[in-house]
């Protein structure tokens, strides 16, 4: 099982709005193993689905460890809802989550070669 203080871990922990049944969702974390990059798509995905319609009434936010074992970062917006497609303010605007998300990636790996 993760460890309690892994920083990744707790990034998604404290990102996600729903904190039940935290023993299975670190089992489910640790099936995944995800890395820093996969970690920071999982938030982009959380950012958009937590502006969901079904996402403001808590019993309709999937557990955490149903979104992991379900690879719900990997989801698309429903079609007809609104979400915010540019989540970090690209100039220009990115048109999708997936391409703003993909361009953020892009540039923490280019920040950290540099670095």
């Amino acid at each position: 099982m993760v460890a309690e203080d892994d920083p990744q871990w707790l990034r998604f922990w404290n990102a996600y709005p729903r904190r039940d049944a935290k023993k299975e969702a670190r089992k489910a974390w640790a099936k995944i193993r995800p890395d820093v990059a996969l970690v920071d798509y999982m938030l982009a995905a959380l950012y958009w689905q937590a502006q969901l319609r079904q996402w403001q009434t808590r019993n309709y936010i999937p557990m955490p460890a149903t979104w992991l074992n379900g690879e719900r970062w990997t989801d698309e917006p429903p079609a007809g809802e609104h979400v915010t497609a540019d989540i970090y303010g690209h100039m220009p605007p990115c048109q999708s989550w997936t391409a703003c998300t993909a361009k953020a990636l892009a540039e923490a790996r280019h920040a950290k070669a540099e670095a």
